[in-house]
């Protein structure tokens, strides 16, 4: 038995740097597609023929996300194995969510990307 089962599973986003990040841009790709921003509309769209609709938290342009803030953009409350496979198949190797943030002094264009599992 894998430690995530029975436990929430899905995308983490955690602000672990020294302020907030203010949200300037987000990108989804799903099988290497772009499909949208990470809101209600794309999440709409891509979650339609899913097997079931996860819970996510939508990051919109000019969003501040707080320091030591964790939220998961997407997720499931009790994971299985054998009844969501279809899930880890999607946040580990199908779904991408591309961020792109600076900090209050603005300027910098950072990017966060989620390394492949």
């Amino acid at each position: 038995m894998k430690d995530y089962e029975d436990h929430v599973t899905g995308l983490q986003l955690i602000n672990v740097g020294l302020g907030p990040a203010l949200i300037t841009r987000t990108t989804v790709k799903l099988d290497g597609e772009t499909v949208g921003r990470w809101d209600w509309r794309t999440f709409l769209s891509i979650s339609a023929e899913w097997p079931e609709v996860p819970k996510m938290y939508a990051l919109f342009d000019g969003v501040s996300f707080p320091m030591g803030e964790c939220r998961y953009l997407i997720h499931l409350d009790d994971y299985d194995d054998a009844t969501h496979a279809w899930f880890w198949e999607l946040v580990a190797h199908r779904l991408s969510i591309e961020i792109e943030y600076e900090s209050f002094y603005r300027g910098e264009g950072f990017k966060a990307v989620p390394p492949p599992l």
